[in-house]
């Protein structure tokens, strides 16, 4: 019987070092994009999201002939139709029946609103319960011109700006720099 040596090799130094060097080089761009944990684009999304839904309403009141109004507070946002309270009276409150339109609340992710209608600022309340409609959804499909900022209150240039026509068109812009 003959023996067989069997050698193990193993990684040099060298190679431990270029490995580890690529993976350093390979984290640094990770880092570089993803820098903010993301939040560049969850700031994008939400405001994408807020646009999606404005333009739903929109369709919604013109296929169910009803009006609509979409109510700011500093930090959140409240889709309201207009109910019959009694005979004589109608009051603004929150859809309540449909969970695409509920309540949202955007001050846990240190998101605020600064509102412009018809090119005038709106005073918005800190944590208003049922703010005021600012912005109207007619059955007509006209929109209230509007300007939104949506602003990201941990770095003020990660902000977008949500601009409704009165023809009903609403897009999303990211602020000059």
């Amino acid at each position: 019987m003959t023996r067989h040596s069997v050698y193990v090799r193993g990684f040099t130094l060298i190679e431990l070092v270029m490995v580890i060097f690529v993976l350093g080089v390979l984290t640094g761009f990770a880092v570089l994009r993803f820098g903010d944990g993301g939040r560049e684009s969850q700031v994008r999304e939400e405001a994408e999201r807020l646009a999606a839904l404005i333009r739903l309403a929109r369709e919604e009141a013109i296929l169910q002939s009803d009006e609509r109004a979409l109510a700011f507070t500093r930090h959140g946002y409240q889709f309201q139709r207009e109910y019959q309270i009694d005979e004589r009276s109608f009051e603004w409150l929150p859809i309540e029946d449909d969970t695409m339109f509920r309540t949202r609340d955007l001050k846990d992710r240190k998101l605020s609103f600064e509102l412009y209608v018809d090119g005038l600022r709106v005073a918005l309340d800190r944590d208003a319960e049922r703010p005021p409609p600012n912005v109207f959804f007619l059955s007509g499909g006209e929109l209230s011109p509007f300007e939104l900022y949506l602003k990201d209150e941990t770095a003020p240039k990660r902000s977008y700006i949500l601009r409704g026509e009165l023809s009903g068109r609403v897009q999303v812009e990211a602020p000059p720099t």
